[in-house]
């Protein structure tokens, strides 16, 4: 396991434009130092750009970014170049609030949806050490309809729904917990931005998100498909584009109607897109510049 774990650092964007040395001393601190001492405990470390980071052990999602600077490389590098202080966010499905930390400094705040009781915890973590007062939290998962749902325990990114007489239904590995549709948070802010990311609840999720979907100041998705064609022809539908992002040349590449991806950035207005990647703000993250 950690053999491919390895390798995937090793061989990821960031590590072989120049990062590889630094990322591999990050996963060897803390996996053979830091991680045994604190194996219950969170430690807070410095991300970039003076964003941090509560690491835990067995949360997959705070150490791949502490080691690789973006874990999701295209769609973090891109978020980062296009987000500005117009913008309000909703993170649908934060897990520990990543891209809620990503883009909350540069934003004008955003709404961090998270349903596991444990991860949500430490989503409220990464918030109060960033000082993102401009993020609300809201412990609560998105779907269809407004109703209760069992989510399983402990299982970090891949915690999921499951039916209230599963095998799996008992108390050790599941909590109960409310869903209310995307489009109950569209009163609050113009939202211009949404990331989906549920564990294949994403279908469910867009059902009841028609009125968000459509208004005409959202401009980005970043959505995960797992590949499939339904998610993105509902997207098409409402009329945004899916495109792929060069980090190296900031650059947004308009892809083929019929292209699928696991991980997509879908835009409405590409030439606003293009333009605000072209203005000139910079990161350096792990030595490599973004």
């Amino acid at each position: 396991m950690k053999s491919q774990v390895i390798k995937t650092i090793w061989t990821h964007p960031m590590s072989v434009r120049g990062g590889r040395y630094k990322t591999m001393y990050r996963f060897f601190r803390w996996q053979l130092w830091e991680k045994p001492f604190h194996k219950n405990a969170g430690v807070e470390k410095e991300w970039f750009d003076g964003r941090k980071l509560m690491l835990y052990s067995g949360r997959t999602t705070s150490t791949g970014n502490y080691y690789l600077g973006l874990m999701e490389y295209e769609e973090m590098a891109f978020c980062l170049a296009y987000v500005t202080q117009e913008d309000f966010f909703i993170d649908c499905g934060a897990n520990v609030g990543v891209y809620s930390v990503l883009l909350g400094a540069e934003s004008m705040g955003g709404i961090a949806i998270e349903p596991g009781s444990d991860t949500f915890a430490i989503l409220e973590e990464n918030l109060r050490i960033n000082n993102l007062v401009n993020v609300q939290a809201v412990k609560c998962g998105a779907g269809a309809r407004k109703e209760q749902m069992l989510l399983t325990r402990g299982n970090d990114t891949t915690n999921h729904v499951i039916c209230p007489n599963s095998n799996n239904a008992s108390q050790d590995l599941y909590e109960t917990i409310e869903i209310l549709p995307l489009d109950s948070f569209c009163s609050m802010r113009k939202v211009t931005i949404l990331k989906i990311d549920v564990e294949g609840m994403e279908k469910s999720v867009l059902e009841e998100a028609r009125n968000l979907l459509m208004s005409e100041t959202l401009n980005v998705v970043i959505l995960e498909t797992f590949g499939s064609g339904d998610l993105h022809e509902s997207m098409i539908e409402y009329g945004f584009r899916l495109c792929s992002y060069d980090p190296e040349n900031r650059e947004l590449i308009v892809c083929g109607k019929n292209a699928v991806v696991n991980n997509g950035i879908y835009v409405k207005n590409v030439a606003l897109a293009q333009r605000r990647l072209k203005e000139e703000k910079g990161y350096e993250i792990l030595g490599v510049s973004i």
